[in-house]
C-alpha cells in the first residue's frame, strides 16, 4: 500500500497508463510469491477484482493498472519500491475519489451465452 507522494509520481511513470498513480491518494501494489503457486497470476488477478469491487462498493474509483508481463515493467516497480527479486509484481491499483461519475453500461451480450450445449 503506498501512500508517499514522491513514491507514486514514480510508480506514475512505470509506463503513460500508469500516470493517475500521482494522482491517487493510495495506490496498491498487488505482488505474488511465484515459487509458491504455478496460478499465482490467476490467484493475483483474483485478489485484484476483489479489491475494485470492494473499491466500487465505497464510492470509491479504482482501476487495474497492468505491469506483468512486462518484465521491465515490473523491474521499474521493484526497484522503486525496494521489493526482492523473488516477487512478481501483477499491476497496480490506484484508488480514490472518482473526478467525474459516469452512468452504469454493461459489456453483457445474451447471444454469447449458451445453455446446456453450445
Amino acid at each position: 500500500v503506498v501512500r508517499d507522494v514522491d513514491l507514486r509520481e514514480q510508480l506514475a511513470q512505470t509506463h503513460p497508463w500508469a500516470n493517475m498513480c500521482a494522482g491517487a491518494p493510495v495506490v496498491f501494489v498487488v505482488c505474488a510469491k511465484e515459487r509458491r503457486s504455478s496460478h499465482w497470476v490467476e490467484d493475483a488477478s483474483a485478489a485484484t477484482e476483489n479489491l475494485l469491487l470492494a473499491a466500487a462498493g465505497l464510492d470509491l474509483g479504482a482501476v487495474w493498472v497492468g505491469v506483468y508481463p512486462n518484465t521491465r515493467n515490473e523491474a521499474h516497480v521493484r526497484q522503486v519500491l525496494g521489493a526482492p527479486d523473488h516477487l512478481r509484481i501483477l499491476c497496480l491499483v490506484p484508488v480514490g475519489h472518482p473526478a467525474e461519475s459516469k452512468p452504469p453500461h454493461t459489456k453483457y451480450d445474451e447471444s454469447k451465452v449458451h445453455y446446456g450445449q453450445y
